[in-house]
């Protein structure tokens, strides 16, 4: 089966409609009066804060009235004053996408062939009401053309209109030691590598979840406490929180010199998970750690987890490991890069034994380490891959992937990206 995925504007990509100032450059102060200049030191004006990133999680920009120059005419929607008192101003953002999708041989049937257009908008809005207040307002239209192949046009294609992130900030003052906010409503949650909780940007009607949330964030520690409920995809209604389902967890994040390092703990209770063991009530919780670092070209990232609880009358004990090498050849032409890959989640030995050895994988970013095809989940599954990277151009790089897959246990299912 082969996937030949191409997106369409701007490299499809996507085209942001806001952001990427250019900086402008501080003139050079008069002398004071009276003075020539000559030979003395003149006090400069500081330079302007460098432009913010674009964020997969686009509440997580900093933008402020200081860093939005006005050069470019999409600067007059960032940062926007709100009346003259400080602190309160509003951005305005957005995203539009397009991508096709050519398929032949779909689920290994070579009557199965289609290709079909994906488009998506997303806007928001982020008001900034002082130092201690703040809300945030992202909606967002992802549509399809008619796709044939099983299942037609599914949740993750089409969701005509509806709010991915609303939510209210309460914060202590901003300070550059240490901060913490309450954050209430519907919002985006993205953790680590995303291998188990992701806003699934690859999907066209993205996720979300409805939930309470407290950040402690410093410049060497950020940790986050949370409860959510998933909110579910419905294609042509407004999208609800499923009250029979709930996530919640500790996630800490700290970077002790160049090594980037994150503990957690997840949990998980709904009312029926599936397994090839049966469907029953479920109780999962994940105690993970993982260990980043990047030096001289030479990156590598590695995440475990293991997994207890209950499913229905029988005991959780399951586990996954992953880890990602990457070499980059940074003085040569196009930078070349290498990677390789290895993932193994756990499946179950004896359906009906009274222990279930499945790994839940949660609410992932699979296609990122297990292939843009979607064809396999995080569980009951040994992947290997291998890959070639180049940059013909800064804003531009070609991928040559490889994947090789293996059930960890034989008498358990092949479960799909969905899982």
């Amino acid at each position: 089966m082969r996937l030949w995925t191409t997106g369409l504007g701007l490299l499809c990509c996507g085209v942001f409609l806001l952001g990427m100032p250019l900086r402008a450059t501080a003139a050079e102060p008069e002398p004071p009066s009276g003075k020539s200049g000559k030979g003395q030191e003149q006090e400069q004006e500081p330079s302007p804060p460098p432009t913010p990133a674009f964020h997969n999680l686009r509440y997580e920009e900093k933008w402020t009235p200081a860093s939005a120059p006005g050069e470019d005419w999409w600067d007059s929607l960032k940062a926007v004053p709100l009346g003259e008192a400080e602190g309160f101003f509003a951005t305005f953002g957005g995203q539009f996408r397009l991508r096709a999708e050519s398929w032949s041989n779909f689920g290994f049937n070579p009557a199965q062939e289609d290709t079909y257009g994906l488009m998506r908008l997303r806007l928001h809005g982020d008001f900034h009401l002082g130092s201690h207040f703040r809300v945030f307002a992202e909606g967002k239209s992802s549509l399809a053309t008619g796709r044939t192949l099983p299942g037609g046009n599914r949740s993750s294609d089409t969701d005509s209109a509806d709010v991915q992130n609303l939510f209210l900030d309460l914060r202590t003052s901003r300070t550059d030691t240490a901060n913490w906010t309450l954050r209430l409503g519907r919002q985006e949650l993205q953790f680590g590598r995303q291998r188990l909780l992701s806003p699934l940007d690859w999907s066209n009607t993205r996720r979300t979840f409805d939930a309470a949330r407290v950040v402690y964030d410093s410049p060497k520690l950020r940790v986050d406490g949370f409860f959510s409920r998933h909110v579910p995809v419905r294609k042509y209604g407004f999208n609800e929180s499923d009250p029979d389902d709930a996530l919640y967890g500790l996630y800490a994040s700290g970077r002790p010199g160049d090594t980037q390092i994150d503990v957690y703990w997840l949990g998980l209770d709904r009312q029926q998970g599936r397994f090839a063991d049966g469907a029953a009530a479920e109780t999962r919780h994940t105690l993970g750690m993982r260990i980043a670092k990047n030096v001289s070209g030479f990156s590598l990232d590695g995440e475990g987890a293991y997994q207890f609880g209950d499913f229905g009358d029988s005991d959780i004990r399951a586990f996954m490991t992953s880890l990602r090498a990457e070499y980059t050849f940074l003085s040569r032409g196009w930078a070349p890069g290498l990677l390789l890959g290895f993932d193994y989640a756990s499946g179950d030995n004896d359906p009906g034994d009274g222990e279930l050895g499945t790994f839940n994988q949660l609410f992932p970013l699979g296609h990122a380490y297990l292939g843009y095809a979607d064809l396999v989940g995080r569980q009951n599954n040994i992947a290997a891959s291998q890959g070639l990277r180049v940059k013909p151009h800064p804003k531009a790089t070609l991928a040559l992937d490889h994947h090789l897959f293996w059930r960890a246990n034989r008498s358990d299912a092949l479960y799909n990206a969905g899982g």
